[in-house]
């Protein structure tokens, strides 16, 4: 999904627009991590079968991808003290 349809069929509403806008700020996330949370985040909505993506999508994309993170990076250590 380009930039183009991220605008498009990843709507927000204020409330989660807001809770984005923080955890980028708190995280201090980058733009791809951005579309990476409002993707997960529709598919979210979608499984609820949510037109809106609300703060509640939001808050479980941005956990799910930061559980992700955090295990690749565990994993990278564990590969780098291996060799």
């Amino acid at each position: 999904m380009g930039a183009r349809q991220i605008r498009q069929h990843c709507k927000l509403s204020d409330e989660s627009h807001e809770l984005i806008r923080v955890a980028m700020t708190e995280l201090n996330l980058s733009a791809r991590a951005y579309d990476r949370i409002l993707k997960v985040s529709r598919t979210v909505a979608d499984l609820q079968s949510s037109d809106e993506i609300s703060s509640e999508h939001v808050s479980e994309a941005t956990s799910t991808g930061l559980s992700i993170a955090r295990c690749r990076s565990r994993l990278k250590a564990l590969i780098i003290r291996e060799c």
